[in-house]
Parts: structure tokens; sequence; C-alpha cells
């Protein structure tokens, strides 16, 4: 029994979840986080969208099923360690992506529309923009940013220029890693491609390394100079906070990027984040209240 639902449960990827997190930081960021009736919109805007991205991912093993096979550690999925029959994750796939979408159809037409949005962006990246190098990094650094707006719209809170452009280097540089940690474990391997599945080179990771680090970096700057604008003190009764947070915000990046050279991170930023317990620490209180931007 449990190895027949099992790989249904791996398939939609729960723990990717973690990253609609980022629904929530509207509340936050606007200290409207004590308000049970925007909770609860955010909560069923974590779940259409959660259901969503499991739908997304689903379509997405489906497309890389011939390279995932000869993958060392993607071979282990579902569809390409033939766990699961392509039929049955495509059916499970539409049963998830219909109930995300009657899920944002309760909500309101332009919560549907950035559903629609969402899938068909994901739907370009599986199936193209993803070999393009590096509009793939782009798109990935905006998969992020849109669960915020997402958010801000599906909430009615004034978006945050601040919070936008602190969040596009930031997810811009960890978008960035993943190639990075790609091009690391190509480097490595005892096989004779010189190019990952996503059209990069090994040599490119004299441009992605330092770019991925200074993009991070921005984002450590972008946070100081916010602490210094006047929108800080319309929302911070204690911003000195908010410079022990950017220090905090700065050794959460560096020592990233330390474990990225050092080629001990997962493949996936937010699985190794999660599971890191120094760096799960340091996110959160990075993010707490008084730090959000």
């Amino acid at each position: 029994m449990i190895k027949t639902i099992l790989p249904y449960f791996q398939i939609v990827r729960l723990h990717h979840w973690s990253k609609n997190l980022l629904i929530f930081i509207p509340l936050f960021a606007s200290h409207k986080f004590t308000e049970i009736s925007l909770l609860k919109t955010a909560g069923l805007l974590f779940l259409a969208q959660g259901l969503l991205v499991s739908s997304t991912y689903i379509i997405n093993d489906i497309f890389d099923y011939e390279a995932d096979k000869v993958h060392p550690t993607k071979k282990n999925r579902p569809i390409a360690s033939h766990k699961l029959s392509k039929l049955k994750a495509g059916v499970l796939s539409m049963i998830l992506g219909v109930s995300a979408f009657f899920i944002g159809s309760q909500l309101s037409q332009g919560v549907m529309l950035f559903l629609c949005a969402y899938a068909l962006s994901s739907f370009l990246y599986s199936y193209y923009l993803k070999k393009v190098i590096i509009i793939d990094i782009v798109v990935l650094a905006f998969f992020y940013i849109y669960r915020i707006l997402l958010g801000h719209y599906g909430l009615s809170i004034n978006h945050s220029m601040w919070l936008l452009t602190f969040c596009f280097f930031f997810f811009l540089g960890l978008a960035i890693s993943k190639r990075v940690i790609e091009l690391l474990q190509l480097a490595k391997s005892k096989k004779k491609e010189t190019e990952s599945r996503r059209g990069y080179e090994k040599a490119d990771l004299t441009i992605l390394i330092p770019l991925g680090l200074i993009s991070s970096l921005l984002s450590v700057l972008t946070y100081c100079l916010y602490i210094n604008s006047s929108d800080m003190e319309l929302l911070y009764n204690a911003p000195y906070y908010l410079w022990v947070n950017s220090i905090l915000l700065l050794v959460f990046i560096t020592r990233y990027w330390i474990f990225v050279g050092r080629e001990t991170t997962h493949s996936d930023p937010v699985v190794f984040l999660l599971k890191e317990p120094k760096s799960l620490k340091y996110g959160i209180l990075v993010i707490s209240p008084e730090g959000i931007l």
C-alpha cells in the first residue's frame, strides 16, 4: 500500500510548497499579519499556488523523462524510475491544476489571471526557456517574485519597490547558484559531456559564480539603503534592529555561497536551506516581523 502511494507523494514535491510562504511576505511587510481575514485569504492563496506548483512539476517531469533517466540523482524520480506511468502522472497533474483554479476562482478574477500567468510561464519554461542561457535564470527568479506579487494583489496590499528590488537580486542569486551547482557536479563527472542540459558549459563558472555572488550581495545593499529611507520610518519603531538583520543577511548569504563553492549543497537551494540548521536559523531571524522590508 505504502509503495503504491509513495510515488504520488514524491512527484508532487510537497517540500517545494515552502516557496509559497512568500505569499505571506506582504502581510508581514505591511504589518497586517494579525488580521484574521487576510490570513485566511493568504492561506487559500497558498493552497491554490501549492496545487498549481505540484501540477507544473509533474508536467516538467514528463517533459524531462528521457534526460532524467540518465541523471545521477533525478533517475530516482517516480516517472524516470518507472514507479509511476506518464498517464497516471498526467491525470494527477490535471486534477491538481483544476483544483488550484477552482480555489482561485473563489477568490477573484485577478487571482485567476495570476494563476494562468504562472501556468503559462511554467509551461514555456519546461518546454523551451530553461534551455536558453541567462533567460532561464531570470525566469526562475521571476517565479519567486511572482509569489510575492500574488500575495500583494490577492490581499489588496500595496506593493513595495524596495521589497521587489531586494527579492529580485536575492532570488536571482539563488537561481544562478542552481546552475553553478549543476556545472560543478558536471566538472567532476567522469563522463565526456562538456555542457549541462541547460546549455551552460563548465567554462561559464568563471562568470556565473561572481555574477551570483554579486547579485546576492546587491540584495544586502538594497536592504541597507532601505534602512536609510524615509519609508522605513513609517513602519518601524526600532530601526537599529534592522542593521543587525543586515549583518545576519550578509552572513546567511556568504555562508550559502561558501557551501556552494565547497560542493556540499543540495542541487536545490531550497532543500539545502531547509535542511541546514544554521542557515535556517539565520533566515528565520532575517524575516522576523521587525526585519522584513
